[in-house]
């Protein structure tokens, strides 16, 4: 999980006065709660700037509620998504299997000169380490739900979850991780 607390994150979330960074920190609380543990890993990463709070290991649900607590209650900086994926790639690397990476984005970014865009990254970084992104897209303009959907284009897989669907139903990227299989048989 990759979320920031740029300048951007510090502004209200729809008809709220609470800022985006504070919903997106309970929305990763909430699924924690019951989130089965399967044998999988997982890390948590800040982004502006890149910060690990929780390096990428067995998922322990009680650390991983602490590591959600350290995540900063203030906003501000730019936000550098092309550092984080650059940053993220070794990450990937030292990993195996599926990966699902969630970005808490609003589609809005500092261009970094002399690097590629963030899509042809996200795109590399699929194709390379198989890994699919969901990017939680808190985006307010056109310009920015475009710069996500952009980044979702890099694989089949990836998709970008409109936050508000999120935050009312948590469940939408538990697929993601696991699927549950009911008994089909009838009468």
């Amino acid at each position: 999980m990759l979320t920031h607390t740029s300048s951007c994150s510090g502004k209200p979330f729809g008809e709220t006065d609470t800022p985006k960074r504070e919903i997106a920190k309970t929305t990763l609380k909430e699924p924690n709660a019951f989130l089965p543990n399967l044998g999988y890993n997982a890390g948590l990463y800040l982004y502006a700037p890149f910060k690990e709070i929780y390096p990428v290991q067995a998922y322990d649900r009680q650390k991983f509620s602490e590591a959600i607590d350290q995540l900063p209650d203030t906003s501000g900086g730019p936000t550098l998504l092309m550092q984080a994926l650059i940053k993220l790639e070794p990450i990937l690397k030292d990993l195996s299997g599926r990966t699902a990476v969630f970005i808490v984005s609003d589609g809005n970014y500092t261009k970094m000169e002399g690097f590629k865009e963030p899509e042809q990254k996200a795109k590399e970084l699929s194709a390379e380490y198989s890994t699919c992104f969901y990017y939680l897209s808190n985006a307010d303009t056109e310009r920015e739900k475009r710069n996500l959907m952009d980044l979702a284009k890099g694989s089949e897989c990836s998709r970008v979850i409109p936050f508000e669907s999120y935050v009312n139903r948590l469940e939408y990227t538990s697929g993601a991780l696991f699927v549950v299989q009911g008994d089909h048989a009838g009468p």
